[in-house]
């Protein structure tokens, strides 16, 4: 039987173009040393090991995308934990170039990864709190649940918008009143084919002398998508991508519900919200609106075992000089910038004392000097906090078991769906 993984993409190389996104982790004129990846690599272990014990599928293996060739110092901290580095190979010329040119579009990557039946993509700023097997037993179909036979898996994941599934799915997103399409979760069924596809579609809009940064990638995705006006001044040359043949996806998270607040559908938060990014704002174009093959799912239809620390700063830069010019992302949350900007930041450092003892960091490896820089900064909080964390009371809500049943009015048919 096919076997399934688990992926992250741990890519040091910056755009070689100006698409506006760098490594967060990776300083100007550094991404070519060997441990450039720094405390992000410390984060996929963290992540490797919430898979390893909340995750329910222990015969998947975990995958960490690379830059090839791969340093021996970061090879060899994967291996030793138990993480298979995969160096991204993309053939010829045109498509080294071309996804050498836009980081983000890296993460693509897994459809060529056709030893796997199927490939959940994390981004390295999360951990997975629960079960994950129901995404893993079946493959998604349109309109139908993503479940397993278990009593306790079963009707885990129903679709939140049918209008961009009318084709066997390949992917499967979550979606937020942000994003139509979040790539910090999303499952891939590789294929040669979907590959291929992809990577000839993104040279075609965003190869050669163009440029996709946010201001085309919102041409392709979210302004074909008629939910949003254009940006003032912007030009795209629409017709050249025949974008005003598409019907805009129903974006069913941003519709207001009763005793919810949503945004307004006219209500724009491009410019500061995470579909700017060029890689998700393709996905949209190439997924949701060209292809129509994907299977959408928020938080309220499906459960999505996993907590993304996407407020910066990251939890693995605090405490110090980084977090301090930092505020609370937003004033409605309480944070302690000593442990990072999410308002559950405290969360990721209690699943890392709690797996230290388990993370392997073989001499003069890239392992053994991220693992020593984050032991200092835990040492540091001991004045205030228990510093084994035995007594520790997790702050997200995600962790909880008792998971509440489905909204049955979001199953087919449903008015909040299209």
């Amino acid at each position: 039987a096919a076997k399934d993984a688990v992926a992250v993409l741990l890519t040091t190389k910056p755009s070689g173009k100006a698409d506006g996104w760098s490594p967060r982790s990776v300083k100007a004129g550094k991404a070519t040393e060997a441990c450039a990846s720094g405390p992000s690599l410390c984060a996929v272990l963290v992540l490797r090991a919430t898979v390893r014990q909340y995750g329910n599928i222990p015969d998947a293996d975990f995958v960490a995308l690379v830059d090839k060739p791969c340093p021996p110092q970061l090879k060899v901290s994967l291996v030793e934990n138990d993480i298979i580095p995969k160096e991204m190979d993309f053939g010829d010329k045109k498509r080294s170039k071309l996804f050498g040119d836009y980081l983000l579009m890296r993460k693509y990557y897994i459809f060529t990864l056709t030893e796997y039946d199927k490939v959940l993509l994390l981004d390295t700023d999360t951990i997975v709190v629960g079960s994950l097997r129901h995404l893993f037993v079946n493959k998604a179909s349109c309109g139908n649940a993503l479940s397993s036979t278990d009593a306790d898996e079963r009707d885990r994941c129903w679709p939140e918008t049918d209008d961009v599934c009318q084709a066997q799915p390949v992917a499967l997103a979550q979606q937020t009143v942000g994003t139509p399409i979040l790539t910090a979760f999303f499952l891939a069924y590789p294929s040669q084919e979907t590959w291929d596809s992809l990577s000839n579609e993104l040279y075609r809009v965003c190869g050669g002398g163009a440029i996709c940064n946010k201001r085309r990638i919102y041409a392709l995705g979210w302004l074909a998508n008629h939910t949003t006006p254009p940006p003032s001044g912007a030009r795209f040359g629409l017709n050249a991508y025949n974008v005003t043949t598409y019907k805009p996806h129903a974006w069913a998270m941003r519709k207001a519900q009763t005793g919810r607040r949503r945004f307004r559908i006219g209500a724009s938060p491009w410019e500061g919200m995470g579909a700017g990014f060029t890689d998700q704002g393709f996905a949209e174009h190439f997924f949701a609106l060209q292809n129509k093959n994907l299977y959408s799912v928020s938080h309220r239809t499906c459960k999505l075992k996993y907590v993304h620390f996407n407020m910066p700063p990251k939890p693995w830069f605090c405490p110090g000089k980084h977090c301090q010019k930092h505020a609370a992302y937003r004033e409605s949350d309480e944070v302690d910038l000593r442990w990072g900007g999410h308002k559950c930041a405290q969360d990721w450092w209690w699943q890392y004392v709690l797996h230290r003892k388990s993370f392997a960091s073989p001499p003069q490896s890239c392992a053994a000097k991220c693992l020593y820089a984050l032991d200092q900064k835990q040492a540091g909080r001991a004045s205030f906090t228990d510093a084994t964390m035995a007594n520790f009371t997790p702050k997200c809500k995600d962790w909880d078991e008792r998971w509440p049943p489905l909204d049955a009015s979001l199953r087919p048919p449903d008015a909040h769906r299209a």
